[in-house]
């Protein structure tokens, strides 16, 4: 039996299907039962990472597991599956973290997924850390200004991010939770380019076939504006971290999607066709 912890999130949901797809007996753990739309195979469990008591039922009879937390809890969470999942039959952790901890960025999005990672590392059980760039999905924050006014809004409209589409990490994740020979191993995943925000407006203004501007927000600007949207403080200071980095360290490709997989990672240009309805 595989755990897949975030189930019903944006990159879960596509590890469930891989590993449906694959053949696996899968149980999928999530707080919001009625967004599990899986098939009638997966084992649906109620739990929530948060209520650390709710986790050994979650745990039995599992093998593997594998562990997703948004990163402002990577620490607390992956702690808390590290610490139910000692003792049991768990025989391999599966964690995604970020490209940031291949050379230790100097952002709190990277701390908190070096933690997570230590946790994982130091736990006594084999374990795999995949190292995703940013999720293409993440676009889909754009949706209602390219809707309503035909403007995307963001800082740091220059810095290059290597994307890849939540799909991808599904299956690279199906591959790793499901064959041997990766414990011990870090992958960092990302997709075939690196783009600036600026570039991807530009490609779904030309899908779209209407003019889409780029307004540049100062940092401030766009610190309000998430304030205002009820994002923590401390998950903004993290972000905007991120955004003005241009080191080049989360613009580097790598090639791991097609590695592992047998298959080339998607293009921004392939997601977007494929989701292209969402921003009409």
């Amino acid at each position: 039996m595989i755990l897949v912890t975030g189930a019903t999130g944006a990159v879960g949901n596509h590890v469930v299907s891989h590993l449906v797809e694959a053949g696996a007996k899968v149980r999928a753990l999530t707080r919001n039962p009625d967004k599990a739309k899986f098939d009638p195979s997966v084992d649906v469990y109620v739990a929530d990472v948060d209520k650390p008591d709710t986790l050994p039922g979650a745990l039995e009879g599992v093998e593997r597991v594998f562990m997703l937390a948004p990163s402002h809890h990577a620490p607390a969470h992956d702690a808390a599956i590290v610490a139910a999942a000692k003792g049991t039959g768990v025989r391999h952790l599966v964690k995604i973290s970020g490209l940031g901890t291949i050379d230790d960025a100097p952002d709190a999005i990277t701390r908190w997924h070096l933690a997570g990672e230590r946790s994982v590392k130091e736990s006594g059980i084999p374990w795999t850390i995949l190292q995703p760039g940013e999720f293409m999905s993440n676009t889909f924050y754009w949706i209602w200004g390219i809707r309503g006014e035909g403007v995307v809004r963001e800082p740091h409209g220059d810095t290059r991010q290597a994307m890849i589409d939540p799909r991808d990490i599904g299956a690279v994740a199906a591959v790793v939770l499901t064959t041997d020979g990766h414990e011990g191993r870090s992958y960092p995943i990302t997709g075939p380019e690196a783009l600036t925000p600026k570039e991807r407006v530009a490609k779904i203004s030309a899908a779209l076939g209407r003019p889409i501007e780029f307004q540049q927000l100062t940092a401030q600007q766009a610190r309000d504006n998430w304030v205002m949207l009820g994002a923590p403080e401390e998950l903004i200071d993290a972000v905007q971290s991120v955004l003005a980095d241009d080191s080049g360290r989360w613009a580097k490709v790598y090639n791991s999607v097609e590695e592992l997989t047998g298959k080339p990672s998607r293009s921004f240009d392939q997601w977007l066709a494929d989701h292209l309805p969402a921003f009409r």
